[in-house]
Protein backbone atom coordinates (compact mmCIF):
# COMPACT_ATOMS: atom_id res chain seq x y z
CA UNK A 1 0.00 0.00 0.00
CA UNK A 2 1.38 3.48 -0.94
CA UNK A 3 0.01 6.10 1.67
CA UNK A 4 2.91 8.35 2.71
CA UNK A 5 5.01 8.49 -0.83
CA UNK A 6 2.66 10.89 -2.56
CA UNK A 7 4.03 14.55 -3.49
CA UNK A 8 3.08 17.46 -2.84
CA UNK A 9 1.35 16.89 0.57
CA UNK A 10 1.17 18.62 3.84
CA UNK A 11 3.41 16.84 6.10
CA UNK A 12 3.50 17.63 9.74
CA UNK A 13 6.43 16.02 11.73
CA UNK A 14 6.80 15.84 15.58
CA UNK A 15 9.85 15.37 18.39
CA UNK A 16 9.08 12.17 18.75
CA UNK A 17 9.77 11.30 15.03
CA UNK A 18 5.51 10.69 14.22
CA UNK A 19 4.80 12.36 10.93
CA UNK A 20 1.34 13.13 9.80
CA UNK A 21 0.73 13.04 6.08
CA UNK A 22 -2.88 15.02 4.93
CA UNK A 23 -5.22 14.04 2.22
CA UNK A 24 -2.75 11.61 0.35
CA UNK A 25 -4.13 8.34 0.96
CA UNK A 26 -6.49 6.65 -1.93
CA UNK A 27 -9.74 4.95 -0.86
CA UNK A 28 -9.25 1.61 -1.07
CA UNK A 29 -6.08 2.08 1.22
CA UNK A 30 -8.23 3.93 3.87
CA UNK A 31 -10.47 1.50 3.73
CA UNK A 32 -8.29 -1.39 3.95
CA UNK A 33 -6.48 0.11 6.89
CA UNK A 34 -10.17 0.82 8.78
CA UNK A 35 -10.66 -2.97 7.80
CA UNK A 36 -7.42 -3.71 9.31
CA UNK A 37 -8.13 -1.42 12.43
CA UNK A 38 -9.13 -3.25 16.10
CA UNK A 39 -11.92 -1.15 16.16
CA UNK A 40 -13.17 1.92 13.96
CA UNK A 41 -16.40 4.14 14.37
CA UNK A 42 -18.68 4.45 11.47
CA UNK A 43 -17.71 8.39 11.43
CA UNK A 44 -14.32 7.65 10.08
CA UNK A 45 -15.16 5.91 7.28
CA UNK A 46 -14.46 6.72 3.69
CA UNK A 47 -18.77 6.66 2.83
CA UNK A 48 -19.35 8.92 5.86
CA UNK A 49 -16.49 11.69 4.83
CA UNK A 50 -18.11 11.80 1.37
CA UNK A 51 -22.02 12.03 2.62
CA UNK A 52 -20.50 14.48 4.92
CA UNK A 53 -18.84 16.38 2.29
CA UNK A 54 -21.48 16.97 0.17
CA UNK A 55 -23.82 17.75 2.68
CA UNK A 56 -23.02 21.42 1.94
CA UNK A 57 -20.68 23.66 -0.01
CA UNK A 58 -19.07 24.45 3.31
CA UNK A 59 -18.00 21.34 4.71
CA UNK A 60 -14.82 20.11 3.53
CA UNK A 61 -13.43 16.59 4.40
CA UNK A 62 -9.66 16.15 5.34
CA UNK A 63 -8.35 12.77 6.09
CA UNK A 64 -4.97 12.61 7.69
CA UNK A 65 -2.66 9.15 8.09
CA UNK A 66 -0.23 9.62 11.34
CA UNK A 67 2.80 6.99 10.88
CA UNK A 68 5.63 5.92 13.13
CA UNK A 69 8.90 5.02 11.68
CA UNK A 70 7.63 4.92 8.59
CA UNK A 71 4.40 2.39 9.48
CA UNK A 72 0.82 4.19 9.75
CA UNK A 73 -0.70 3.52 13.55
CA UNK A 74 -3.31 6.27 12.97
CA UNK A 75 -5.99 7.58 10.81
CA UNK A 76 -8.15 10.60 11.65
CA UNK A 77 -11.17 12.12 9.30
CA UNK A 78 -11.98 15.81 10.16
CA UNK A 79 -14.68 17.57 9.24
CA UNK A 80 -14.63 21.18 8.71
CA UNK A 81 -16.84 24.01 8.07
CA UNK A 82 -15.82 27.67 7.56
CA UNK A 83 -18.26 29.88 10.28
CA UNK A 84 -17.83 33.46 8.77
CA UNK A 85 -15.57 34.97 6.93
CA UNK A 86 -12.04 33.87 8.66
CA UNK A 87 -13.08 31.27 11.47
CA UNK A 88 -12.83 27.36 10.84
CA UNK A 89 -14.55 24.66 12.96
CA UNK A 90 -12.66 21.64 13.10
CA UNK A 91 -14.08 18.61 14.29
CA UNK A 92 -13.28 14.86 14.95
CA UNK A 93 -15.58 12.80 15.50
CA UNK A 94 -15.18 9.47 16.94
CA UNK A 95 -10.91 9.16 16.22
CA UNK A 96 -8.65 8.43 15.56
CA UNK A 97 -8.62 5.27 14.17
CA UNK A 98 -5.96 3.24 16.05
CA UNK A 99 -4.14 0.81 14.13
CA UNK A 100 -2.53 -1.32 17.05
CA UNK A 101 -3.80 -2.30 20.64
CA UNK A 102 0.24 -1.96 21.94
CA UNK A 103 0.63 1.59 22.43
CA UNK A 104 -3.03 3.23 23.08
CA UNK A 105 -1.73 6.48 24.87
CA UNK A 106 1.20 7.30 22.88
CA UNK A 107 -0.46 6.98 19.46
CA UNK A 108 -3.32 8.61 20.91
CA UNK A 109 -1.65 11.52 22.34
CA UNK A 110 0.98 11.73 19.00
CA UNK A 111 -2.39 11.83 17.00
CA UNK A 112 -4.13 14.42 18.84
CA UNK A 113 -0.81 16.91 18.80
CA UNK A 114 -0.10 16.67 15.24
CA UNK A 115 -3.60 17.04 14.31
CA UNK A 116 -4.19 20.09 16.36
CA UNK A 117 -1.25 21.78 15.88
CA UNK A 118 -1.65 21.54 12.13
CA UNK A 119 -5.48 22.83 11.55
CA UNK A 120 -4.90 25.29 14.29
CA UNK A 121 -1.70 27.25 12.16
CA UNK A 122 -3.38 29.58 11.65
CA UNK A 123 -4.77 30.62 14.56
CA UNK A 124 -8.29 31.36 13.73
CA UNK A 125 -9.90 27.72 13.81
CA UNK A 126 -11.70 25.88 16.51
CA UNK A 127 -10.65 22.35 17.13
CA UNK A 128 -13.57 19.99 18.67
CA UNK A 129 -12.09 16.42 19.64
CA UNK A 130 -14.74 13.81 20.14
CA UNK A 131 -12.73 10.28 21.15
CA UNK A 132 -14.18 6.78 20.43
CA UNK A 133 -14.61 4.45 23.48
CA UNK A 134 -11.09 4.33 24.02
CA UNK A 135 -9.28 3.71 27.15
CA UNK A 136 -11.12 6.65 29.75
CA UNK A 137 -6.83 6.91 31.32
CA UNK A 138 -5.42 7.12 27.75
CA UNK A 139 -8.27 9.88 27.26
CA UNK A 140 -8.23 11.90 30.16
CA UNK A 141 -4.14 12.21 29.92
CA UNK A 142 -4.28 12.77 26.74
CA UNK A 143 -6.62 15.97 27.04
CA UNK A 144 -4.28 17.35 30.22
CA UNK A 145 -1.57 17.08 27.92
CA UNK A 146 -2.58 19.75 25.36
CA UNK A 147 -4.72 21.31 27.64
CA UNK A 148 -8.21 20.89 26.11
CA UNK A 149 -11.38 20.73 28.06
CA UNK A 150 -14.79 19.16 27.99
CA UNK A 151 -17.32 20.99 26.21
CA UNK A 152 -19.83 18.16 25.74
CA UNK A 153 -21.48 15.02 27.66
CA UNK A 154 -20.77 11.96 25.86
CA UNK A 155 -22.81 10.04 23.62
CA UNK A 156 -24.61 6.45 24.93
CA UNK A 157 -25.44 3.54 23.08
CA UNK A 158 -24.17 -0.40 23.38
CA UNK A 159 -21.92 -3.09 21.96
CA UNK A 160 -23.27 -6.59 21.00
CA UNK A 161 -20.30 -9.07 20.64
CA UNK A 162 -21.09 -10.93 17.57
CA UNK A 163 -17.74 -13.85 18.39
CA UNK A 164 -20.17 -14.93 20.74
CA UNK A 165 -22.17 -18.41 19.89
CA UNK A 166 -25.41 -17.89 18.65
CA UNK A 167 -27.18 -19.82 21.68
CA UNK A 168 -25.23 -17.55 24.05
CA UNK A 169 -26.10 -14.18 21.93
CA UNK A 170 -30.10 -15.66 22.53
CA UNK A 171 -29.38 -16.75 26.20
CA UNK A 172 -27.92 -12.62 27.07
CA UNK A 173 -31.44 -11.38 25.55
CA UNK A 174 -33.51 -9.92 28.61
CA UNK A 175 -36.46 -12.55 29.45
CA UNK A 176 -39.09 -10.36 27.83
CA UNK A 177 -37.19 -9.48 24.80
CA UNK A 178 -36.25 -13.44 24.15
CA UNK A 179 -40.19 -13.89 24.56
CA UNK A 180 -41.24 -11.48 22.27
CA UNK A 181 -38.70 -12.99 19.64
CA UNK A 182 -40.02 -16.83 20.50
CA UNK A 183 -43.93 -15.09 19.50
CA UNK A 184 -42.30 -13.05 16.52
CA UNK A 185 -40.86 -16.43 14.82
CA UNK A 186 -44.03 -18.16 15.20
CA UNK A 187 -45.82 -15.45 13.96
CA UNK A 188 -47.16 -14.72 10.67
CA UNK A 189 -44.27 -12.25 9.53
CA UNK A 190 -41.84 -13.11 6.95
CA UNK A 191 -38.31 -11.34 6.89
CA UNK A 192 -36.44 -10.23 3.61
CA UNK A 193 -33.09 -8.58 2.63
CA UNK A 194 -32.92 -6.43 -0.03
CA UNK A 195 -29.90 -4.09 -0.48
CA UNK A 196 -29.06 -0.53 -2.51
CA UNK A 197 -30.28 2.65 -2.28
CA UNK A 198 -33.78 1.66 -4.72
CA UNK A 199 -34.53 -0.96 -2.25
CA UNK A 200 -33.77 1.79 1.24
CA UNK A 201 -35.96 4.64 -0.27
CA UNK A 202 -39.18 3.51 1.63
CA UNK A 203 -37.92 3.11 4.56
CA UNK A 204 -35.43 6.33 4.39
CA UNK A 205 -38.83 8.10 3.72
CA UNK A 206 -40.32 6.75 6.57
CA UNK A 207 -37.76 7.38 9.06
CA UNK A 208 -37.31 11.28 7.87
CA UNK A 209 -40.96 11.45 8.62
CA UNK A 210 -40.75 10.36 11.88
CA UNK A 211 -37.28 11.77 12.51
CA UNK A 212 -39.18 15.03 11.87
CA UNK A 213 -41.90 14.74 13.80
CA UNK A 214 -40.31 13.70 16.99
CA UNK A 215 -37.15 16.00 16.25
CA UNK A 216 -34.39 13.59 17.71
CA UNK A 217 -31.22 13.75 16.59
CA UNK A 218 -29.12 11.31 14.11
CA UNK A 219 -28.21 11.56 10.71
CA UNK A 220 -30.86 13.09 8.31
CA UNK A 221 -32.33 10.60 5.26
CA UNK A 222 -30.91 12.45 2.98
CA UNK A 223 -27.29 11.98 4.31
CA UNK A 224 -28.08 8.10 5.07
CA UNK A 225 -29.35 7.69 1.20
CA UNK A 226 -25.81 9.76 0.26
CA UNK A 227 -23.60 6.85 2.18
CA UNK A 228 -25.83 3.92 0.79
CA UNK A 229 -24.95 5.47 -2.92
CA UNK A 230 -21.20 5.38 -1.69
CA UNK A 231 -20.99 1.94 -0.09
CA UNK A 232 -21.08 -1.34 -2.35
CA UNK A 233 -23.87 -3.43 -1.91
CA UNK A 234 -22.10 -6.46 0.18
CA UNK A 235 -21.54 -3.99 3.10
CA UNK A 236 -25.44 -3.21 3.95
CA UNK A 237 -28.18 -5.04 5.54
CA UNK A 238 -31.16 -4.18 4.77
CA UNK A 239 -34.61 -6.06 6.03
CA UNK A 240 -37.91 -5.99 5.34
CA UNK A 241 -40.89 -7.02 7.44
CA UNK A 242 -43.44 -8.50 5.41
CA UNK A 243 -47.08 -9.19 6.32
CA UNK A 244 -49.72 -10.25 4.09
CA UNK A 245 -47.87 -9.18 1.03
CA UNK A 246 -47.20 -5.40 2.15
CA UNK A 247 -43.59 -4.47 4.16
CA UNK A 248 -44.99 -3.48 7.05
CA UNK A 249 -41.30 -2.72 8.98
CA UNK A 250 -37.86 -2.25 8.07
CA UNK A 251 -34.19 -1.65 9.17
CA UNK A 252 -30.72 -0.74 8.63
CA UNK A 253 -27.06 -2.02 9.03
CA UNK A 254 -24.05 -0.93 8.15
CA UNK A 255 -20.83 -2.64 8.11
CA UNK A 256 -17.35 -0.90 8.59
CA UNK A 257 -14.03 -2.93 8.73
CA UNK A 258 -14.76 -5.59 11.38
CA UNK A 259 -17.76 -4.06 13.07
CA UNK A 260 -21.44 -2.91 12.00
CA UNK A 261 -23.84 -0.27 12.95
CA UNK A 262 -27.61 -0.76 13.42
CA UNK A 263 -28.68 2.76 11.58
CA UNK A 264 -32.45 2.97 11.84
CA UNK A 265 -35.31 0.50 12.21
CA UNK A 266 -39.30 1.16 11.86
CA UNK A 267 -42.58 -0.28 11.95
CA UNK A 268 -46.30 0.66 11.40
CA UNK A 269 -48.82 -0.23 14.68
CA UNK A 270 -50.04 -3.29 13.51
CA UNK A 271 -46.27 -4.81 13.06
CA UNK A 272 -45.14 -3.58 16.36
CA UNK A 273 -48.23 -5.93 17.57
CA UNK A 274 -46.38 -8.88 15.96
CA UNK A 275 -43.12 -7.99 17.41
CA UNK A 276 -41.82 -6.83 14.05
CA UNK A 277 -38.87 -4.73 15.35
CA UNK A 278 -37.83 -7.37 18.08
CA UNK A 279 -37.35 -10.24 14.84
CA UNK A 280 -36.23 -7.47 12.44
CA UNK A 281 -33.08 -6.88 14.81
CA UNK A 282 -32.50 -10.43 15.58
CA UNK A 283 -31.97 -11.06 12.18
CA UNK A 284 -29.96 -8.18 11.71
CA UNK A 285 -27.87 -9.92 14.32
CA UNK A 286 -27.51 -13.73 12.34
CA UNK A 287 -26.95 -12.09 9.55
CA UNK A 288 -24.23 -9.76 10.38
CA UNK A 289 -22.60 -12.62 12.55
CA UNK A 290 -22.67 -14.68 9.52
CA UNK A 291 -20.65 -12.61 7.80
CA UNK A 292 -18.23 -12.59 10.17
CA UNK A 293 -18.29 -9.20 11.81
CA UNK A 294 -16.70 -8.66 15.20
CA UNK A 295 -19.42 -6.72 16.91
CA UNK A 296 -22.88 -4.30 16.20
CA UNK A 297 -23.35 -1.08 17.79
CA UNK A 298 -26.74 -0.44 18.21
CA UNK A 299 -26.84 3.03 17.26
CA UNK A 300 -26.95 5.04 20.47
CA UNK A 301 -29.37 4.66 23.58
CA UNK A 302 -30.88 7.65 25.36
CA UNK A 303 -32.96 7.02 28.90
CA UNK A 304 -34.64 10.40 28.77
CA UNK A 305 -35.40 11.37 25.32
CA UNK A 306 -36.19 8.20 24.06
CA UNK A 307 -36.96 5.96 27.19
CA UNK A 308 -38.79 2.44 25.12
CA UNK A 309 -36.69 2.67 22.10
CA UNK A 310 -33.27 2.50 24.85
CA UNK A 311 -35.55 -0.37 26.67
CA UNK A 312 -35.81 -2.14 23.48
CA UNK A 313 -31.67 -2.08 22.66
CA UNK A 314 -30.75 -3.08 26.03
CA UNK A 315 -32.82 -6.15 25.85
CA UNK A 316 -30.66 -7.30 23.37
CA UNK A 317 -28.03 -7.62 26.17
CA UNK A 318 -25.25 -5.20 24.30
CA UNK A 319 -22.62 -3.95 26.22
CA UNK A 320 -23.53 -0.28 27.42
CA UNK A 321 -20.81 2.33 26.89
CA UNK A 322 -20.81 6.56 27.03
CA UNK A 323 -18.24 7.91 24.79
CA UNK A 324 -15.74 10.36 27.16
CA UNK A 325 -17.37 13.33 25.44
CA UNK A 326 -16.12 16.36 23.34
CA UNK A 327 -12.88 18.63 23.92
CA UNK A 328 -11.83 22.19 22.88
Amino acid sequence: MTILSARGVDRHRSAQSAEITWDACRKDDWNDLIDAAPDAAFEQTWMYGEAYAASSPAAVVRRAVLAADGAPVALAQVFTRRIGPVVTVAQLLRGPVLLRQDAIEPDLSASVMLLRSALRQDGRSLFFWTPDALDPSAVTATARAHRMRPVMTGHSSAQVDLTRATDDLRRGLHVKWRNALTQAEAGPLRIEAKGGRRAAAWLLERYGTLRRSRRFGGPSAEMLSAVIDGIPKHETVLLRAIAEGEAVGGALFLQHGRNASYMIGWTDPAARALNAGTLLLWKGISTLKERGIASLDLGGIDTHDAPGIARFKLGVGGDPYTLPGTFL
